[in-house]
């Protein structure tokens, strides 16, 4: 004789056990479209048209908040600018690049970039020679925490941002720094150089 499972209080047989566990299985299966790329978008309610779920968009309002912020310090509002600038590279860095969008900065050499004005990192072991290898780097810092700051100075000019990258186990194999106010450049660069590359896109 089967024994019994005691489910919810009361007494089931297996086999009328495993007979619900399929028939939700089989349920589920259908109320979930199994477009490839599309389920989600479709699953979440959002439309993939929307502006802001483009990488252009989204680093287009990373800007105006960045921006905004700035004008509440200027008026002597009690913000934290720096912070920003590092919530405004998960915008412009770790945003585009799970959308795919920085595949074509690997074409964008860093020493043609500098010659442009934009500002130059301070790199340590592995070399960042274009663009799309600088923002790989910076996106595996940023998403996995390792951000230092040199002090806890309001004003940018004060403040040195440090990244790094570590494997499993072992010490960084890449680190990088800049100035706060040179990472603003920075990140005023690269939205205005996804803006005017993916508009549209992506």
């Amino acid at each position: 004789m089967r024994s019994a499972i005691l489910q919810r209080g009361h007494l089931c047989n297996p086999e009328d056990l495993e007979s619900r566990i399929v028939r939700s299985k089989n349920t589920l299966s259908r109320s979930v479209p199994k477009t490839p790329n599309t389920f989600r978008i479709a699953w979440l309610g959002v439309p993939p048209t929307d502006h802001r779920s483009h990488a252009a968009g989204f680093a287009t309002r990373t800007r105006t908040n960045l921006q905004s912020l700035e004008r509440v310090r200027d008026a002597g509002g009690e913000v934290h600018v720096v912070t920003q600038l590092i919530n405004s590279l998960l915008g412009v860095v770790v945003f585009p690049w799970e959308r795919t969008v920085t595949e074509g900065f690997d074409q964008t050499p860093l020493s043609a970039l500098v010659l442009q004005g934009w500002p130059a990192w301070k790199t340590f072991g592995k070399e960042s020679k274009t663009l799309g290898q600088l923002v790989e780097n910076l996106r595996h810092s940023i998403a996995h925490g390792n951000i230092r700051f040199s002090s806890n100075s309001r004003v940018p000019a004060e403040v040195t941002v440090y990244v790094a990258n570590f494997p499993i186990s072992g010490p960084s194999t890449w680190e990088a720094e800049i100035q706060a106010d040179e990472l603003r450049q920075f990140v005023l660069k690269l939205i205005l150089h996804i803006e005017q590359t993916y508009e549209g896109t992506s």
